[in-house]
């Protein structure tokens, strides 16, 4: 029942705004041309493909998120058709962009890292942030007449586009290239003049020295300072392209191969396993948002996205044409339009729209030009009294409902990392019964399938440390294990741990099976699988599946770089320690001392492989 008010609720809800008046509902109903009829069909479809995701509780919690942000489009549309308000929300925008790129710019020089990441935490996502506030910037920059405001919009655009230019995120910097190539074909004759040119470049070039230099301060490392090159040297910009190829070109095979109903809302990194042309990295996202909407819900839910953004784009255009000749408005909305333009752009090959921050300034952007859409209808909207129809009403209530229900929400999911967060700690002391205790308050307020998983485990690790409860308390984590599989079967990770408590429990038939399943959900990124896999084969004196297990995975992974897995080369070492062992078992001595030397090679200091050797008087 939980389930079905957090999915099904906030899209009635929407539906009703869109349904408020008689014109909104034949514009929604009939107007193929309006953005909101294809973003209703695509809620629509999201809602039905969480219904048959292969990870539910992702998809619908995806969804919702999704259908809040469409709430925040259609209250734009109508609260922002009032120029003032949005003069005030785009200087919002700017002005939290100027604050991003100045904690992003503060904690780059503290922490040495190659590229400004900020709160985001993510490089690519702060350059996808800012690509709204980058234009908007220069654009009010260059259209403002009072110098001393002309130079605090400067300076601050000019930071905005200092911390837009230390991420180095390719992506983005190719997506400012549309917005900044329309900025200066229409500036460059009457205000991109050579003192504005040199004053700019100079304050850019100051505030860039002085980072490094401050970088500098604190290292006392000059290579360190300056060594930002090399997030876009040749190797890095060949490994981040075929990282992108291998991503695009696994969204399209699960779309070919999904093509009516996908897999559901926000399953793409566990479904990429299977469908993965590399083993470089496994990603959450498919750095393209179109194809991954593909892939996660077919044909329908991508041209019901596509038809959004095109017609979305299209009132953009002419809203912004509409009030070209205002110089009043047109800063603002050209700003806005830009930073919608090189937003749409950017999500072709990179995953900006998967950071709620980052979405959030695409909503509220649309929303302010889908109430630009008439001039006659904001003048009249503007002088109308408030009515009080029965659907206005209910509209009111039911937001002020939602907006409590989303808050309780985010208090049950606060508690929830909270009881998660001690448990964690109670591990760590050793305090396995209130390890479960902890475990299990925080899945009844959030039942995330890595939540579910620890609470097993503590279940388990608590009856194997008391054995008279053993029988009940694995009972409970197996009933745990087969709840994920039912309602969330393509959790790769819940398998696994639960073949790992078979194991354990010598229900040797039954663990084979769950390792199997991980197996075949993930074939690729997780070596550990297979190693536990023919570990169990080891104990039940099955030499030659042991080999046939492991030597497929040792010689796929022989030649990968371990910069995709810095765990990779102590995985191989064990695995080739057990190959050993059981080439070993079966009287082939030659070959058990090759892997127990690949071994040591992976992990010089691996002392059992040493052991081994030694005994050979090697």
């Amino acid at each position: 029942m939980a389930v079905i008010l957090v999915v099904v609720f906030p899209l009635v809800f929407y539906t009703l705004l869109l349904l408020r008046d008689g014109q909104q509902s034949r514009d929604v109903i009939f107007n193929f041309k309006s953005p909101f009829f294809y973003l209703l069909v695509f809620l629509g479809v999201g809602l039905v493909t969480t219904f048959f995701s292969q990870m539910q509780y992702n998809s619908g919690h995806y969804l919702v998120l999704l259908t809040s942000l469409a709430v925040i489009f259609w209250v734009g549309s109508v609260v922002f058709r009032n120029f003032s308000k949005i003069k005030i929300i785009a200087l919002a925008i700017f002005f939290t962009g100027l604050a991003a790129s100045l904690i992003s710019l503060f904690l780059f020089v503290k922490d040495h890292a190659e590229r400004t990441a900020g709160l985001l935490q993510n490089a690519n996502a702060l350059g996808s942030y800012l690509l709204f506030a980058a234009p908007l910037g220069l654009i009010l920059t260059l259209d403002e007449e009072n110098k001393k405001l002309k130079g605090v919009m400067m300076l601050g655009t000019v930071i905005i586009l200092l911390g837009f230019v230390l991420t180095f995120s390719l992506t983005a910097w190719v997506s400012f290239v549309i917005p900044l190539a329309i900025i200066i074909g229409y500036y460059w004759k009457s205000l991109f003049t050579k003192k504005n040119i040199l004053i700019f470049l100079g304050v850019l070039i100051i505030l860039l020295v002085a980072t490094v230099g401050v970088r500098y301060l604190n290292s006392r490392d000059f290579k360190q300072a300056v060594q930002l090159h090399k997030t876009i040297s040749s190797f890095h910009l060949n490994y981040s392209f075929e990282q992108r190829w291998n991503f695009i070109n696994s969204a399209l095979d699960i779309f070919m191969k999904n093509p009516i109903a996908g897999t559901g809302l926000a399953t793409f990194q566990q479904v990429y396993p299977r469908h993965a042309f590399s083993v470089l990295e496994q990603p959450r996202y498919a750095h393209n948002y179109y194809l991954q909407t593909a892939a996660e819900t077919g044909i329908a839910g991508f041209l019901a996205l596509m038809g959004f953004i095109i017609s979305l784009l299209v009132v953009v255009y002419r809203a912004t044409k509409k009030f070209w000749t205002d110089d009043s408005r047109r800063p603002y909305l050209l700003g806005l339009a830009l930073g919608l333009l090189g937003s749409c752009f950017h999500s072709l090959f990179d995953f900006g729209w998967q950071f709620p921050a980052v979405f959030l300034l695409f909503w509220i952007s649309g929303g302010i030009f889908m109430g630009q859409k008439s001039v006659a209808e904001t003048e009249k909207i503007s002088e109308e009294k408030p009515t009080r129809s029965i659907i206005k009403i209910i509209s009111k209530l039911t937001l002020v409902i939602v907006s409590l229900f989303i808050l309780v929400r985010g208090l049950t999911l606060f508690l929830s990392q909270s009881y998660e967060d001690r448990a964690e700690l109670k591990k760590i002391e050793g305090d396995l019964a209130a390890t479960s205790e902890f475990y299990s308050l925080a899945v009844k307020l959030d039942p995330a399938p890595k939540k579910q998983r620890a609470y097993a485990q503590a279940l388990f690790q608590q009856g194997a440390a008391d054995k008279d409860r053993l029988p009940e308390l694995s009972a409970q984590a197996e009933k745990i294990f087969q709840n994920i599989s039912k309602y969330n079967p393509g959790d790769y990770f819940s398998f696994y741990e639960a073949g790992k408590m078979y194991f354990m429990l010598k229900e040797y038939s039954q663990a084979e099976a769950a390792y199997q399943r991980a197996i075949e959900l993930d074939p690729i990124f997780h070596p550990d699988f297979y190693y536990d896999l023919a570990f169990l084969y080891y104990s039940q004196d099955k030499y030659e599946l042991v080999i046939d297990t492991l030597q497929p995975v040792i010689d796929r992974y022989k030649d990968v770089s371990v910069s995709s897995n810095p765990y990779l080369p102590n995985q191989l070492a064990w695995q080739n320690f057990l190959v050993g062992q059981a080439y070993q078992q079966r009287g082939n001595i030659e070959q058990a001392r090759n892997h127990w030397q690949e071994s040591l090679r992976l992990m010089p200091g691996f002392q059992l492989a040493w052991d081994e050797l030694n005994k050979l008087g090697q």
